[in-house]
């Protein structure tokens, strides 16, 4: 029965004090936001035993939250990141080896890459299976940007 007593003594307070602030604010849009927020306390005035029942059900912890939004976050930045530096590295796979398939060579590459100041994936390294070729390592070179130094060819013949 306590219980009952201390709840509608909260409801009946709260009631008093809305009605009290109600009455103190004159007739403008104020007085509408201070109804729409009287209601609200009388509403959780209201829904406060529910709260109170299941209080060890309901975790209301805002930094719990935050912490873990902010964790879920990174783990889907990273996967994207990942996803993004997959897709850059097997298109500069494929552009290199249908680059020598022009030239009429059959090579199988491997790329590295390197984030640059802002952060991006780029190439920055590759690795080719096939004898030298300074036409092919030129290509690569001026539009991929990997500078020939960085370029590890299977063994070194001019071509």
């Amino acid at each position: 029965m306590n219980f009952l007593t201390s709840w509608l003594l909260s409801v009946i307070g709260t009631a008093l004090l809305v009605a009290l602030a109600e009455a103190l604010i004159p007739d403008t849009k104020v007085r509408e936001a201070g109804r729409l927020v009287g209601g609200l306390l009388l509403l959780v005035a209201l829904l406060g035993p529910l709260i109170h029942l299941r209080g060890a059900e309901l975790d209301f912890s805002v930094s719990e939250h935050l912490a873990e939004t902010a964790q879920k976050e990174e783990e889907y930045r990273n996967a994207q990141n990942d996803t993004f530096s997959l897709l850059i590295k097997e298109r500069c796979e494929a552009y290199i080896e249908a680059a020598a398939q022009e030239m009429g060579l059959e090579v199988h590459t491997r790329v590295a890459l390197q984030e640059s100041e802002e952060g991006i994936p780029q190439p920055s390294e590759v690795w080719l299976d096939i004898p030298y070729h300074a036409s092919l390592s030129a290509q690569i070179t001026q539009e991929l940007g990997i500078a020939e130094q960085y370029q590890s060819w299977g063994t070194k013949e001019t071509g």
